[in-house]
């Protein structure tokens, strides 16, 4: 079987993960009665939770819907700063003009 690695935990989820690895002891003297449930829902977050995703294929949507959204996102913002830019570069320039373009208003 061919391991694909492309799928990986962020650090969020390696801190929560990390985290109730450490709180387990004192989940098992606090509150024995949820043991059974928390200790089994431990090992399936640290050993299979990575094995289903990577295998039904729902990393490899999630990862690209999540690419596609900040893609969009980040095209926004250029698009934006790009108008920003080529508005203040045309204003620079009738600013700087000695003689003043009858289109623009009075005091420019």
């Amino acid at each position: 079987m061919a391991r694909d690695d492309y799928f990986e935990w962020g650090p969020l989820a390696k801190g929560c993960y990390i985290a109730m690895a450490s709180v387990t002891v004192l989940v098992a003297f606090a509150f024995p009665h949820h043991l059974y449930w928390y200790l089994p829902l431990v090992i399936f977050l640290g050993v299979g939770l990575k094995t289903v995703l990577v295998r039904t294929g729902l990393a490899k949507h999630l990862s690209f819907w999540l690419e596609q959204t900040e893609e969009a996102r980040w095209s926004k913002i250029t698009r934006r700063r790009r108008l920003e830019i080529e508005r203040q570069e045309r204003d620079k320039r009738y600013r700087h003009r000695h003689k003043q373009d009858p289109r623009l208003p009075k005091n420019w």
